[in-house]
């Protein structure tokens, strides 16, 4: 188990991907221990999806999928890979140079100029085989439709428009320089880059010029999939641009560290590939950023990245092609400070105590929608997609997810948690005496019909204490509310009650004890995990009172629980520490250093992703499936990783060959 420990310790603080999934790698084959797991966990969050191809590569191309690979090296033949597969697809491609390399956005063609012989092959991905051979050898772009590549070629000082239906010639284009091109969406507007004049110019389709951009290339350009933005990345200045593509005018700006090629992905957000060795995810619609280092210590000596954003390819000097898929590991940015979550199928609600708001699809990790209010409070939604935030210390408003406010509710006391019930009928609203204050008062809990803001039955509380905690029983007419004891008044506990619906008649009240509750959570079988303020997690069947389980033993009290859906493992947060529970048998599972802030809150995906989020503003989704961990890190690995470098012996290497 030492050794399980310490290379799990050397995982957690190495510098690249690949090197931490190693050490993890070793840790958890010499001994399968919660900080071996947790290391493991952390080395997954990497985008790193493994290495492809031979070192030496020094040019690679991505399909739109990310389903495929091209890679070159020097006048060698280029090479296809299949990139789940790690196999290499059988070619017949000239052993030539080559100047450039891309995929149609539908991936059924390769194009590969070759300068030495100007000409441009076509590859069918498809069938397997070359099907065309065209006059150029300069830039090459695909318009996105996929209708159309186009070819610039130098001797001749033109653009050309191959048609991919019998690849013929459908329009040529006087342009004397072109070290750059994108196509528009409909193939009506084509951005050139000059990068020995120093300037970026908009052709329209019979090559008048709409607008330019003076500025030392390279440049980089994407178009977004309705054509009305333009991103520019200009190297030089370090900078990514978005452009009214009809007028030139500038609509965002940002910087980036030495930004590279680009992509836009279906949910608007900018991939940016950079030439410092990482992926750079820019949302400007809500001005986030993420990024991830994907080589450090090594020079990025080519790079592509597929048309939807999600799949990118890397090439360090020496190395082979490194893969990186946006489909996993930190899903955000958002501002720093503390927030909760709660999820709701594929949907996942993050309400900041700022008062900020955002629904995010989890399947596509894009941001569906964002919202501002007047007041912190956890956003809450229901079953049929009703959303209720407080907007006010005394307000509550329930709208639907287009944004039309349905209801204000106003109250004369302090609000405390809010909580729909299972069927999504109606709003369980708390009240009672401000927090942290010398405020007496009855806490009590109503039921509000949303659509109608009508009051539908009511409950006091016999304690004079605020309402800590409030949820619904998944599938049950029945609601949970937990309400503060005293640390000061040993005889005043905190009190677990489960209420009944529809009259919130009073099912059952079980003593939790002195102290206040942190945070609860549901778990199946009429079962309830409460943590705070002892160090331990408290189990408690909701049926009988009685107390099941009781577990943990943390160095400090959690403040955050949560229960996975099938309740086979139970996640609390401490500091920057997240840790795995097996409720069954009381072990710790893993424990890793989540964030670096302090964590705010802990959820679980419908299929058994953890999420967290924590006031370091990042929102992370983690993979505990150990087995499948394996398999994708030793994807990471790949078969040509040096493991006597991480002081391991070719008998112990703990993925299979």
């Amino acid at each position: 188990m030492a050794i399980s420990r310490q290379y799990a310790v050397l995982a957690n603080s190495a510098v690249s991907g690949d090197r931490a999934a190693m050490y993890a790698l070793r840790a958890l084959q010499a001994a399968p221990t919660a900080e071996a797991r947790g290391a493991l966990l952390k080395a997954a969050m990497t985008g790193l999806d493994g290495t492809i191809g031979d070192v030496g590569v020094d040019d690679v191309a991505v399909n739109p999928d990310g389903t495929m690979v091209a890679t070159g090296r020097g006048g060698e033949p280029p090479q296809v890979w299949r990139t789940r597969e790690r196999t290499r697809l059988s070619t017949n491609l000239p052993a030539e140079p080559h100047s450039a390399m891309k995929f149609s956005p539908d991936g059924r063609w390769l194009a590969i100029a070759l300068p030495v012989s100007d000409r441009v092959w076509i590859w069918d991905a498809r069938m397997g085989r070359n099907v065309a051979q065209l006059s150029g050898s300069g830039a090459i772009a695909w318009q996105l439709n996929g209708e159309s590549l186009v070819v610039h070629s130098g001797t001749q000082r033109v653009l050309r428009f191959w048609s991919t239906d019998g690849w013929r010639v459908t329009r040529e284009m006087a342009v004397r320089r072109a070290d750059s091109i994108a196509v528009s969406p409909d193939g009506g507007g084509v951005l050139v880059g000059d990068h020995l004049v120093g300037e970026l110019s908009l052709l329209s389709a019979n090559g008048q010029l709409l607008w330019r951009v003076p500025g030392r290339g390279p440049w980089y350009t994407a178009w977004s999939p309705d054509g009305a933005i333009v991103a520019m990345a200009n190297g030089a200045q370090a900078k990514v641009s978005l452009r009214d593509s009809a007028s030139g005018d500038l609509r965002a700006e940002a910087n980036a560290w030495n930004p590279g090629k680009l992509a836009f992905g279906p949910d608007s957000r900018l991939a940016i590939l950079s030439r410092s060795g990482s992926i750079q995810v820019w949302d400007p619609r809500y001005d986030t950023w993420s990024s991830e280092d994907i080589l450090t210590g090594t020079a990025v000596v080519g790079g592509d990245i597929s048309a939807d954003g999600r799949t990118a390819a890397l090439v360090s000097q020496g190395r082979a092609v490194v893969l990186w898929r946006r489909d996993h590991g930190w899903i955000a940015s958002r501002p720093s400070g503390a927030a909760r979550l709660e999820r709701l199928g594929d949907q996942l609600t993050v309400s900041a105590d700022t008062g900020d708001f955002a629904v995010w699809q989890l399947s596509s990790r894009s941001r569906t929608k964002t919202g501002a209010f007047h007041a912190p409070g956890r956003v809450r939604r229901s079953a049929d997609g009703l959303i209720a935030r407080k907007v006010s210390p005394a307000a509550v408003q329930a709208s639907d997810l287009a944004g039309k406010v349905l209801q204000d509710i106003q109250f004369s006391r302090n609000i405390g948690p809010l909580a729909f019930t299972a069927d999504g009928k109606y709003l369980a609203i708390s009240g009672g005496p401000v927090p942290g204050t010398a405020q007496r008062g009855m806490s009590d809990l109503a039921l509000i019909d949303p659509l109608t803001g009508q009051q539908s039955a009511r409950v006091g509380f016999d304690y004079m204490g605020q309402v800590l905690a409030l949820e619904s029983v998944p599938a049950q007419a029945r609601l949970v509310v937990v309400t503060a004891g005293s640390s000061e008044e040993p005889a005043v506990a905190s009190m677990l009650r489960v209420l009944g619906l529809p009259d919130l008649r009073s099912e059952r009240v079980i003593n939790l004890g002195s102290g206040t509750t942190n945070d609860l959570a549901m778990m199946s079988g009429s079962r309830a995990a409460t943590v705070g303020p002892g160090r331990d997690i408290d189990v408690w069947d909701i049926d009988t009172g009685a107390r099941v389980a009781s577990f943990g033993d943390h160095p400090i009290p959690p403040t955050v629980v949560a229960a996975s859906s099938d309740s086979r493992l139970i996640a609390t947060g401490e500091n920057s520490v997240v840790r795995l529970w097996d409720p069954d048998s009381g072990d710790l599972f893993a424990v890793f250093t989540a964030h670096s802030g302090p964590i705010s809150d802990v959820e679980w995906t419908a299929d058994g992703e953890l999420i967290t989020t924590a006031e370091d503003g990042k929102i992370g989704i983690w993979d505990v499936d150990t087995e499948r961990v394996v398999q994708r890190l030793c994807r990471v690995v790949g078969e040509q990783a040096d493991w006597r470098a991480v002081g391991v012996a070719p008998e112990d290497v703990p993925c299979p060959s």
